[in-house]
């Protein structure tokens, strides 16, 4: 049987491919993924400042690093894109 990839990690891996041919798509999804950073890294930092306030969520309060890893694992792959575009633009212009 084949494995079948996820739907986001088949766009993920189209970007990808077409970011080595075209610079400004990796410039677009760079700019995208630094956005849905900033949201949600205000996400979670609510979430964790309304912990406080929550009895039930006063638990899990010494686990919230955990959700910091939403925003950093959209930050990698933010410098992932960042990184791919860079050097396509470098063997595009002959830089």
């Amino acid at each position: 049987m084949s494995r079948k990839d996820s739907i986001a990690g088949e766009l993920l891996e189209q970007l990808f491919e077409l970011t080595g041919y075209f610079w400004q798509v990796g410039v677009a999804v760079s700019a995208l993924f630094m956005f849905f950073v900033y949201k949600t890294y205000g996400f979670v930092s609510n979430v964790i400042a309304n912990m406080h306030e929550q009895p039930i969520l006063a638990a899990v309060e010494k686990f919230s690093f955990v959700l910091y890893l939403l925003p950093l694992s959209m930050f990698v792959l933010s410098l992932i894109f960042a990184y791919k575009t860079y050097t396509t633009y470098h063997k595009q212009n002959h830089i």
